[in-house]
């Protein structure tokens, strides 16, 4: 999974367009938007704080990915050390 950080401005009519550069393939992509608190949302009711709480305090998609590599890169050391 890539992630890219693109600033974006939203529209009166609540919309957001944004390019994406060519590499990026065609096809399913998550989009996460953050914004200040002082933007209330309609979606919402205005909670958009909770939200963005709820998702900074789940575990990132690829947590476990980094985990396993780490204890891999461990498990190298350990038998070089033990060679």
């Amino acid at each position: 999974m890539q992630a890219l950080r693109i600033d974006a401005n939203v529209a009166s009519d609540h919309t957001v367009t944004i390019k994406l550069p060519s590499d990026v393939p065609m096809g399913p992509a998550e989009v996460i938007l953050l914004y200040r608190e002082s933007t209330p949302s309609i979606e919402t009711g205005g909670n958009g704080p909770a939200i963005l709480s709820a998702l900074l305090s789940s575990p990132h998609p690829l947590e476990g990915f980094w985990k396993g590599a780490s204890d891999e890169i461990q498990e190298a050391r350990d038998g070089w050390d033990a060679g």
